[in-house]
């Protein structure tokens, strides 16, 4: 019996072929395996018998030379005595094959190409490898002085090599806009390691113009050549702050990214969820140059801005990056979303003013104390906060099983946000309210109104429920349902409260739960005098407070819109004096 080895089975491209090659144990395509001896085979296909020579290069390569035709069968060494080694060499590359790493050392290069029409040096081209390290980066650049040369890009993924005496091969497919579909895109190397004088590690390669290895003798006649020389990026002089990577693992609030520092300080790799929302990809960030900032800029030294080499897939670039400290646990990313081809671009063409902000937290969050302590009442509508897991309890304390299944949360949308006018009434009113309350009233069935109409008021007490002062408890002003936030961190930005909070669960874990960020800015103190006979009364209330529905982000911007909900004080003073006679 004739059987072709194991290894070969599958599918596999050959040039010239309009299909692919299907190869089991005794076909390989229209022929059937007839005899066989070590290499040599003797197969049957079109009314003739072949000797075809087989040369196993790699488990996704194989070359063979192939005999004339025979009417009939003769034995294997007389078929296979009249093929000479130079004979045309055949190459099939299995389809479907499994990269591996290309045969290059180093992450970064510099390369010259030549197309047959002078070497294009000025200005130089770039090589990146990927993050996958099957995989190469080409950027070309045109040289005004050399015919035929472009700026263009193309993708290496390496797939075999072997070593053929002293030449060494590689087998790859280009993905890039000058090849050609029908021509599959496979492409073979002859290629030789250098070293400079220098000491710097060069590679020579010649490029085959077709899906073939035929005439690839040295490595300074290809279509094209290409000298491909490593570069030392020397990231090592350059290393982020030791207040971003005490912590070695941060994410964003809304977990779609985690950042990774590792030990060294100078790089980080992040794991950024994709739109489908199941799956990932990963980039990775090398410090490459810290940016000097004016004295102004940075008084307290939590904020850093750097030079840094993204690698995110194949798409390979330099992007200015500034990290703002905000509280121990706390720091904020922007990051310009361009990526420059050379480093001292990223920064220089970025407008660091219109970068959005991403806000990172450390693994390891801490309760802190909330900021702007106090009790409030929001004006106008605003919806009950409580989430799917939300800690609830009564107003003295006992903790019950809720039967609400489904609520509004404190950051839907309201239905339609009252003007400032409208929302000026209700605080007069409100007052006016607190102030029957305290001093009495003539009116009681009045009060009973007001009192119940208070009731579908929500009330925001910060910092008033623990005695570290770190949660936020929001609920209707009457009611015993309230949601709780903990507090981990705050600062101030332009007149703006920044703090980010998470929701208090039932759950018994040391984690806590979904994380968010509110906004708090506040206004003058108002003061408000009016006379009812001989009686002066001058309402004194806190200053105006404007407190944002949760996000997942910290946004700027102006803070009086539809996102934000006006507050007051409970805790309003009103003084009472009596015109002189």
């Amino acid at each position: 019996s004739c059987e072709f080895p194991v290894a070969w089975t599958g599918e596999w491209y050959q040039y010239g072929k309009l299909s692919s090659i299907t190869v089991n144990a005794t076909v390989l395509g229209e022929r059937t395996c007839v005899e066989r001896s070590e290499h040599s085979y003797i197969v049957y296909g079109d009314s003739c018998y072949y000797c075809i020579i087989v040369n196993d290069r790699h488990e996704n390569v194989i070359q063979f030379r192939e005999g004339w035709c025979s009417s009939e069968q003769i034995s294997l060494d007389e078929m296979c005595s009249n093929i000479k080694s130079d004979d045309t060499l055949y190459s099939m590359f299995r389809v479907n094959s499994k990269p591996i790493p290309c045969p290059f050392s180093g992450s970064s290069f510099t390369f010259t190409y030549d197309k047959g029409f002078g070497e294009c040096a000025t200005p130089i081209s770039l090589g990146e490898k990927c993050t996958d390290e099957s995989k190469l980066l080409l950027k070309y650049q045109a040289c005004p002085d050399i015919e035929r040369s472009e700026s263009n890009t193309e993708e290496l993924q390496c797939l075999a090599v072997w070593n053929d005496g002293r030449n060494k091969y590689l087998v790859g497919t280009l993905k890039g806009r000058s090849i050609s579909s029908s021509e599959k895109m496979y492409r073979c190397f002859l290629y030789e390691e250098k070293t400079h004088h220098q000491g710097k590690v060069a590679y020579l390669l010649a490029q085959s113009g077709e899906p073939t290895c035929n005439g690839l003798t040295t490595v300074s006649e290809g279509s094209p050549t290409i000298k491909l020389t490593k570069v030392d990026k020397e990231h090592n002089r350059c290393k982020y702050p030791s207040w971003i990577t005490e912590h070695h693992d941060w994410r964003s609030l809304d977990g779609t990214k985690v950042y990774h520092f590792t030990n060294k300080n100078a790089t980080l790799k992040v794991k950024v969820q994709n739109a489908d929302e199941d799956t990932f990809h990963e980039e990775k960030i090398v410090c490459h140059n810290l940016e000097k900032l004016h004295p102004s800029e940075n008084t307290q030294g939590y904020k850093v801005k750097l030079i840094a080499h993204v690698t995110s897939g194949c798409d390979i670039g330099y992007v200015c990056m500034i990290f703002h400290k905000r509280d121990h646990h706390i720091i904020e990313l922007q990051q310009s979303d361009e990526k420059a081809i050379m480093p001292d671009e990223a920064c220089s063409l970025a407008d660091t003013s219109t970068m959005a902000y991403t806000t990172l937290i450390s693994s390891s969050l801490r309760q802190r104390k909330c900021p702007n302590p106090g009790r409030y009442a929001v004006l106008g509508f605003a919806p009950f906060s409580v989430s799917s897991t939300p800690f609830r309890r009564q107003r003295r304390n006992e903790r019950r099983p809720s039967r609400i299944t489904k609520r509004r949360t404190w950051h839907e949308d309201v239905p339609q946000k009252e003007s400032y006018e409208q929302q000026r009434q209700h605080q007069q009113q409100y007052h006016h309210h607190l102030h029957h309350h305290q001093y009495g009233g003539e009116h009681y069935q009045q009060q009973e109104e007001q009192q119940r109409e208070d009731c579908k008021r929500t009330s925001v007490q910060i910092g008033c429920a623990s005695w570290d002062q770190s949660e936020i408890v929001i609920g209707k002003t009457c009611d015993t349902e309230e949601t709780t936030y903990y507090c981990h961190g705050s600062w101030e930005e332009k007149d703006t409260w920044y703090t980010i909070v998470s929701l208090k669960t039932n759950e018994a874990s040391s984690n806590f739960g979904q994380t968010f960020c509110f906004s708090m800015q506040f206004g003058r103190n108002a003061e408000k005098t009016s006379v009812t006979g001989r009686t002066i009364k001058t309402k004194v209330s806190e200053q105006g407070f404007w407190l944002t529905k949760l996000d997942r982000v910290c946004r700027r911007g102006h803070i009086q819109d539809e996102r934000f909900y006006t507050l007051v004080s409970e805790d309003t003073i009103v003084r009472t004096a009596t015109m002189p006679t």
